[in-house]
């Protein structure tokens, strides 16, 4: 953690079921503001955390009252999607996103391999048996016209744009993009001038062999979001969790800026991409769904203070508010209080607050480390690890947090796990591919792939319930819900495995599960 730096961390939390909302009982947002340290030296550069929390209520399911959705399936029929029932599990998958969606949906689907075709142009969804057929006919060919195809989705979408609706390309890709547009900085261009259109494009990487760097670049800059699919049999379920969000969404095109005052020397939002203009930083959050957890991250450079108050500027977020269709905005100053007396700047800390920055911070480092082994540095990443953990160990004695001792627990196996990946080639490319995913939820606040608990929801969650199912722990219902019940489950089995015993499903527990 920096000295002479001020870290903002906003932490959305909603609160919903995964699949279908009502979007007319969303309340506009009203954000409580929680403060690390609320007391600063007044003669010092410091470091202040700053939460942002975000409470909206559950709403009752209502399928009637739904987004409209404009989705564009664009999926990679190669020839390596013949591997391993590939292609058969992507047409099971496919055929879920039509079953799941509404008459006055509108519904495009393009195949690609080093030629582009529109299986099914743009168009309402009025007869789900003849586009699952379509469907079916799909085979594997041809090597990966990965950025033709997606350009041929958005360009299915954009025909039938819903300006109140949700308008989103799904792409899928198993291999290199090796025909057509290869370079990542056309690529890039092109995405962002689809997201400024306003479609977002989400995408799903298949297996070891494609290029996970590209795929999360397409994401962050189109607006959507990253899967990492590790078997073909996941698939269905990484589909239903981006129509769920889709269903779930509350607000959208959240955009935010941090415009800082003359004590602040320099701004960075982690885990979004930052667009620099003088004392402003602006960067897009995207759509806000019910059911998840998601921070975003600034760290502010101070300069030194005066007494009294000190002013260090705001934060305003612009949103478009799915419940009565309209644009809407929220602006929160930041400020902070300056003293002399070491004992009233302590008594006033806010901890939780400081254990949240601590995560996003060890995360990001945790990203840079992951990269670092990548070229090729492995005993420099190890040795980076340990010392980091040993660092954040100290600054937790005063927090005694058991959320920061869970990433301790992972930055640890982190470090074995680097080893074992520099001796096999084969788990390498897992390695990283699943390190780098994680990484990218971790940035944002997701933290369901290490670290999972009571409260929380989603695939994850899902995927702890079945573990513990299958090996006689769980009973209850495979429904994606971290309860009491849940809690219990992961008790007994952290008993038996001689974990630490607090219902918390870390690493460790996820790793004895086989899910980490």
């Amino acid at each position: 953690m920096k000295t002479a730096t001020i870290t903002i961390s906003l932490l959305i939390l909603t609160a919903v079921l995964l699949m279908g909302v009502s979007p007319a009982t969303a309340k506009t947002i009203k954000p409580l503001i929680k403060i690390d340290r609320p007391v600063i030296y007044a003669d010092k550069a410091e470091t202040v955390y700053v939460v942002v929390q975000f409470d909206i209520p559950k709403p009752q399911i209502d399928k009637r009252h739904q987004s409209d959705l404009n989705i564009g399936l664009v999926l990679d029929r190669s020839g390596s999607m013949e591997e391993k029932g590939k292609m058969s599990y992507a047409k099971q998958a496919a055929s879920f996103v039509v079953d799941q969606m509404a008459y006055r949906d509108y519904l495009s689907i393009v195949e690609y391999d080093d030629q582009i075709s529109v299986l099914w142009p743009s168009a309402r969804v009025e007869n789900k048996r003849i586009i699952k057929s379509r469907i079916n006919e799909l085979f594997p060919r041809g090597s990966t016209n990965l950025t033709g195809g997606m350009m041929s989705g958005v360009d299915e979408v954009l025909s039938s744009y819903q300006r109140r609706g949700i308008n989103r390309v799904l792409l899928l890709s198993d291999g290199l993009a090796n025909q057509g547009i290869t370079d990542p900085r056309e690529i890039k261009r092109l995405v962002k001038k689809a997201k400024e259109k306003g479609i977002s494009i989400s995408t799903m990487g298949l297996g070891l062999n494609y290029n996970e760097d590209l795929m999360q670049l397409i994401a962050e800059y189109g607006g959507g979001n990253y899967y990492y699919i590790e078997h073909p049999r996941q698939m269905n379920s990484i589909f239903e969790q981006e129509i769920g969000t889709l269903f779930a969404t509350v607000y959208k095109d959240m955009k935010a800026k941090v415009r800082t005052s003359r004590y602040v020397r320099d701004c960075k939002v982690f885990g979004y991409i930052n667009d620099r203009d003088g004392s402003t930083t602006s960067f897009d959050i995207g759509n806000i769904y019910s059911g998840e957890k998601l921070s975003v991250v600034c760290r502010l450079e101070l300069e030194p203070g005066s007494q009294g108050q000190v002013d260090l500027g705001y934060m305003e977020f612009e949103y478009f508010d799915m419940e009565d269709n309209s644009s809407k905005s929220y602006r929160s100053e930041l400020k902070v209080k300056t003293s002399y007396d070491a004992r009233s700047i302590e008594l006033a800390r806010n901890k939780e607050a400081s254990a949240e920055a601590i995560l996003v911070e060890a995360d990001d480092f945790h990203d840079t480390q992951v990269r670092l082994f990548e070229e090729g540095k492995p005993e420099e990443a190890i040795k980076n690890i340990k010392t980091y953990a040993a660092t954040v160990g100290v600054m937790n004695q005063s927090l005694d947090n058991v959320l920061v001792e869970k990433k301790l627990e992972a930055l640890s196996m982190e470090a074995d796990r680097i080893e074992m990946a520099d001796k096999d080639q084969e788990y390498r490319q897992s390695y990283l591919k699943s390190s780098k995913a994680n990484a990218y939820q971790a940035k944002k606040g997701k933290r369901g792939m290490y670290l999972q608990q009571v409260g929380d929801s989603g695939l994850e969650v899902k995927n702890l319930q079945t573990a513990l199912k299958d090996k006689g722990y769980y009973t209850g219902s495979i429904d994606g819900n971290f309860s009491e019940e849940l809690k219990k489950s992961v008790m007994k089995f952290q008993e038996d495995n001689k974990i630490s015993v607090d219902g918390i499903a870390g690493p460790k527990t996820l790793q004895a599960l086989g899910l980490y």
